[in-house]
């Protein structure tokens, strides 16, 4: 019996395990590795925890994307005033402002930013898709069926799609769903994000 638990001891000891940075990502969780590219590549920012069932808000998008695409911190960021609803003082000041100088990001009709608002899957995909600049396709066979072609944002999710940037998921009937209006979680995003950036290679 001693002899089978030593056995076992050391069987234990082989076995690998992976670095854990996040206490809500562990490895066997889908998105992990592209959570862990993206702190690696210091998209994101190194805490206890990552959630990544949370939605994301424009603000929090614009963040990632800027951080992903440009490698500016924030004490190179501009400082100038577009939108009256992001002011000078908040995190997401600098971001925002270098989002819409580059032309990532613009605001509403109304002249509002509205950092604070969900972003959905569709809108997520449209600003990586520009932002790593990424060819747009317009008449690329998507195999979605839950939103028609002639969609605002299908030439950006074609794209995403060739790229396999975005796979979608199959609901109960067994097709494939894109779920466009869904908001976007943060495990989500650091996916697209994470295939992004191979495909662009822009690291």
């Amino acid at each position: 019996m001693k002899k089978f638990f030593l056995i076992f001891l050391s069987f234990l000891v082989c076995i690998p395990v992976f670095a854990q940075n996040f206490a809500d990502v562990s490895s066997l969780h889908w998105a992990y590795p592209y959570v862990e590219d993206l702190l690696a590549k210091g998209v994101i920012d190194d805490a206890y925890f990552f959630r990544p069932q949370e939605e994301m808000t424009r603000a929090e998008v614009v963040k990632m994307m800027v951080v992903a695409t440009t490698g500016i911190i924030d004490d190179q960021l501009p400082t100038v005033d577009s939108f009256p609803d992001v002011p000078f003082a908040e995190w997401y000041y600098p971001y925002v402002e270098t989002a819409h100088l580059t032309g990532l990001v613009h605001g509403y009709d109304d002249g509002l930013f509205r950092p604070s608002q969900k972003v959905t899957r569709a809108e997520a995909v449209k600003i990586v898709v520009l932002g790593m600049g990424l060819p747009v396709e317009k008449n690329i066979l998507v195999l979605f069926v839950d939103y028609p072609h002639d969609a605002w944002f299908h030439k950006y999710v074609a794209s995403a799609y060739k790229n396999k940037i975005v796979e979608g998921k199959k609901d109960d009937r067994g097709r494939m769903l894109f779920a466009p209006s869904d908001f976007v979680t943060r495990a989500e995003l650091a996916k697209i994000i994470s295939k992004a950036i191979a495909v662009s290679k822009l690291y």
